[in-house]
């Protein structure tokens, strides 16, 4: 889940892990966003959607293969399904575009059960939701740029799936220049809101946390 989250603790970086594992190759799945007229207003169109879900798979594919002795135990899939077909078993990970976030602010969220009510599949495939509500600026606008964010949120949720946690520092300061551009970007993991916009990339600290 995206949202600042800063922990008070003492360590110079603070970078968990969380549970989930993939234990095979995995299909990251996607539908395009609903025609219905609730989504006529939505920041995406369904081809636009689907390929951006494409290039974040992509992204983190190349990363961690670059870095890899054995390249192809990173293998990533990627499959678009079409808006009134079920989602096959295949998908491992189901990553789905929705109007309202349930919790305010919150960009996007993986979890690994079913944890709101929305119309997805009976497989028990991990699932990420990207809310179209949440991805608007209140301040600092001059540069903003809903497209360029809605692509990092999908990077930052496939982390999750990946088995990271979120990536912050134990010096409020240190977080803060971050925040405010003063720093480079340590992770794609860091947690960000709208109206904070860094260059967000895939470090050497995300694929080193996976390797390890």
């Amino acid at each position: 889940m995206i949202g600042m989250m800063v922990p008070s603790v003492t360590a110079a970086e603070f970078s968990p892990t969380i549970d989930y594992r993939i234990d095979e190759i995995p299909t990251f799945c996607t539908k395009p966003p609903s025609p219905l007229p609730i989504f006529s207003d939505s920041l995406v169109a369904g081809e636009e959607w689907t390929e951006y879900v494409k290039y974040a798979v992509k992204y983190w594919e190349s990363e961690l293969k670059q870095s890899a002795e054995y390249p192809d135990v990173w293998t990533m899939n990627f499959k678009k399904i079409w808006q009134s077909a079920e989602y096959p078993d295949s998908c491992t990970i189901i990553i789905e575009y929705d109007q309202y976030s349930p919790w305010l602010g919150v960009l996007g969220v993986f979890n690994s059960e079913e944890i709101f009510e929305v119309p997805t599949t009976e497989t028990d495939a991990g699932r990420i939701w990207i809310f179209d509500e949440s991805l608007t600026c209140d301040r600092n606008c001059e540069n903003f740029d809903s497209h360029k964010l809605i692509k990092e949120i999908i990077v930052h949720e496939i982390g999750h799936s990946l088995g990271l946690g979120h990536f912050t520092y134990g010096d409020k300061d240190r977080n803060q220049r971050v925040e405010t551009g003063q720093s480079k970007f340590p992770s794609i993991m860091y947690p960000f809101k709208s109206d904070f916009l860094p260059v967000a990339t895939i470090t050497s600290k995300d694929v080193s946390k996976i390797n390890s």
